[in-house]
């Protein structure tokens, strides 16, 4: 396989209005560009025997077109953010579109965004997810730590709800020890939590982690220096 790929981008900050227009951007591949998504199926295909799906370039992406506008609303009220992207493929595959509308705030200490996304899949069936994201410190900072922070990631969709969140962290007079701990909780029996923590000695590091879910369990340590 040999192939080429060409990209265009435009960007504009309009300062007055505090507004930034991309269009980021223009992208054409010929059948025999493979992404770096693209290669790792086409490696699956051929350790499965499916060669003429390499070779014909079935599902290869074409053409990308991206629009990103981000607008500051005011010096207290965030900023809004619109994305809208259309794919286009080789070999008769359906064009898919995603759009994506958002609006990010921080607040002094912590941060909350909401987006909510339309895609329209290859099998022509639409996907709805909505999106809320939310970050704090847990507490102050002090000379042997700074505060842990909170993070809670929410996500309503087509196959369900899920919640993710998790607490990250690090301590001791030069930071040298970090950690954290996670959940991922949803409606399809595949919820999981997980612990991990690494301390930077002088001259070595050390780190370990354990998870854990409803069909697995996993365990490592690691060293380095």
């Amino acid at each position: 396989l040999s192939g080429y790929s060409a990209r265009v981008t435009y960007s504009k900050n309009i300062p007055s209005t505090a507004t930034t227009f991309a269009l980021a951007a223009y992208r054409y591949s010929s059948s025999g560009f493979l992404s770096l998504n693209e290669a790792v199926v086409a490696n699956d295909d051929l350790l499965a025997g499916r060669r003429e799906r390499i070779y014909d370039g079935e599902g290869n992406q074409r053409s990308r077109l991206q629009l990103t506008l981000n607008q500051r609303l005011g010096r207290n009220a965030g900023e809004l953010y619109l994305v809208g992207a259309r794919n286009d493929y080789w070999n008769d595959v359906p064009v898919d579109n995603t759009y994506q509308l958002g609006w990010s705030k921080r607040f002094r200490n912590f941060s909350v965004g909401v987006n909510a996304s339309r895609s329209r899949v290859t099998n022509g069936d639409a996907d709805n997810r909505y999106f809320v994201n939310f970050s704090m410190p847990l507490g102050a900072p002090t000379e042997l730590r700074f505060p842990p922070t909170l993070g809670l990631n929410a996500t309503h969709g087509e196959d369900g709800n899920r919640v993710r969140a998790g607490v990250t962290g690090v301590v001791g007079k030069h930071h040298q020890i970090s950690y954290g701990v996670s959940g991922d909780f949803g409606n399809e029996n595949d919820d999981s939590i997980g612990a991990h923590a690494n301390w930077q000695l002088p001259y070595a590091s050390v780190g370990g982690s354990y998870s854990y879910g409803s069909d697995f369990r996993a365990a490592s340590v690691s060293a380095q220096g």
